[in-house]
């Protein structure tokens, strides 16, 4: 039974025994509005007689009491989503090269008073200029997995974990994911992890970053150049031409004297 913009019904009945004249009766009911927007509750008490008779009104001749009203605000539901805090550590200072350095992921899940039952997906980020997959060996421990990586640009990605932290009959909302990484090369790397929904892939963390520091071997110095050799005594027997010495003096040239010619004498 309804009046316009209204919509009226018979709640719990209670019997009042004939000796009393006032008894306290108390009611609990739930309601389940499926529209957003501004109500008024009433409330009061009729006699058993107005359901036949049909007269919910707080106004009818068989109203036993006043009308109570309480204004109720109702929001529009909020859509289903998760939101994941999360910690990265890992070591300090330079780490040597081609030896597994241990990292520690950290994860808390929260739904906040949705029903999103979905799945959440780990992933981490190695940046450096010039690196490829073949650079960085990655897994994670218990269980033991391989990080498989993808290049992009000049960093390489990797999938760590897929958790469902609100199936089951227990809520698995906090979990940690034990990391190992092998650096081959030298230089100052950048890791970053983040969570992600596995349905509709969109980050639903923060990114968590730090910078590990790895040895670079010192260049081999270069060869120093030979000295030049020092001259040795001069040798005698050189056939250098700058040794050779004059083998003959002077040459004169003589011609007889004939009528009257003097003698000519050439150096």
């Amino acid at each position: 039974m309804s009046s316009p913009g209204a919509i009226t019904g018979f709640g719990p009945a209670f019997a009042q025994g004939p000796s009393s004249a006032m008894s306290p009766a108390e009611v609990e009911f739930h309601l389940n509005v499926l529209k957003p927007g501004t109500y008024t509750l009433k409330a009061w008490i009729m006699d058993q007689g107005a359901v036949g008779a049909g007269l919910p009104t707080s106004t009818a001749p068989l109203a036993r009491s006043a009308e109570l009203s309480v204004q109720l605000t109702v929001d529009r539901a909020e859509e289903p989503y998760v939101r994941v805090e999360q910690t990265l550590t890992g070591p300090s200072g330079v780490q040597e090269r081609n030896r597994y350095l241990a990292l520690e992921l950290t994860d808390k899940a929260d739904r906040g008073d949705t029903d999103w039952s979905g799945t959440v997906v780990d992933y981490i980020a190695i940046e450096k200029e010039g690196i490829t997959v073949a650079d960085v060996t990655g897994r994670t421990i218990s269980p033991t997995s391989i990080i498989r990586w993808e290049q992009q640009d000049d960093r390489i990605v990797g999938r760590l974990k897929t958790t469902s932290p609100f199936a089951g009959r227990t809520e698995q909302t906090e979990w940690s994911i034990d990391i190992q990484l092998r650096f081959a090369e030298g230089g100052t790397y950048e890791v970053t992890t983040w969570a992600a929904d596995g349905s509709s892939r969109e980050i639903v963390s923060d990114i968590s970053s730090i910078t590990i520091e790895v040895e670079t071997p010192e260049p081999e110095p270069e060869p120093e150049p030979e000295p030049d050799p020092e001259p040795g005594p001069e040798d005698p027997n050189s056939t250098e031409e700058t040794l050779l010495r004059p083998l003959f003096g002077p040459i004169e040239l003589q011609t007889s004297a004939s009528d009257g010619i003097e003698a000519a004498t050439r150096d």
